[in-house]
């Protein structure tokens, strides 16, 4: 097996573990490293069956679970983001990826995530109404922000609670985001991960995520869904 890496560590992280479930439930070898050990560390491949050829092609549009059993080199081209997947098989993932421990749990901030960068690109980065709509009916001592871009026009909507704003660091990121135990989710795959692997027991994601309908990853276990619209949906 073998999976072509997209995008950044968020999308880096379906890719593999996409790849090493189908790997590991058909005994085959996964050939390709993750390239985030940095923040996320994995286990050791696993030995298992290796075939040179053919070429066998796998996206965004297969069910990789469901796929007739084919001996052949198995590709992984795509994003895989089927949310019920990796919550399935929750234990297998625990075995393959060993996050850093949570030191310290943050029991008393609000953790809000903000993805903004490309996503003005793509028009899929979120209006700040809706994290203002969340805003307003929570409590909390402090609100903490995590964002790859400190664009001053948009997080002016947020001065009325006086936020902290974490330094763009990828690590301190993922360490942050693990550690509160209530967040407001941007669309973000590498917040989903952070979650996925955190201590949040409410979490707060946007419903339409990027309006995708192979993405699934707004059904995240126990959040709570929240519809609003995009940037660029608002004059």
């Amino acid at each position: 097996v073998v999976t072509l890496y997209q995008g950044r560590f968020g999308n880096n992280v379906f890719q593999y573990a996409a790849a090493r479930l189908f790997a590991m439930e058909r005994g085959l070898k996964l050939e390709t490293e993750f390239p985030g050990q940095e923040i996320l560390p994995t286990t050791p491949n696993e030995n298992g069956k290796f075939y040179d050829g053919p070429h066998i092609g796998i996206g965004d549009g297969d069910d990789i679970f469901n796929l007739p059993e084919r001996k052949g080199r198995h590709v992984f081209r795509g994003f895989f983001q089927r949310a019920e997947w990796y919550f399935k098989r929750r234990k297998m993932l625990e075995k393959i990826f060993k996050p850093k421990p949570v030191l310290v749990e943050n029991k008393t901030d609000l953790l809000m995530s903000v993805r903004l960068g490309d996503y003005f690109y793509h028009k899929i980065a979120i209006h700040p109404s809706w994290y203002i709509k969340i805003l307003e009916k929570e409590s909390f001592s402090r609100l903490v922000i995590v964002t790859d871009d400190p664009n001053p026009d948009y997080f002016k909507h947020f001065a009325p609670w006086n936020p902290i704003i974490v330094p763009n660091n990828v690590v301190e990121h993922w360490n942050v985001i693990r550690s509160c135990e209530k967040v407001i989710a941007a669309n973000s795959t590498y917040c989903w991960w952070a979650l996925f692997f955190g201590k949040a027991k409410k979490i707060y994601i946007f419903k339409r995520w990027v309006d995708n309908p192979i993405s699934n990853l707004q059904e995240f276990e126990g959040a709570i869904q929240v519809d609003g619209p995009f940037l660029h949906e608002v004059s």
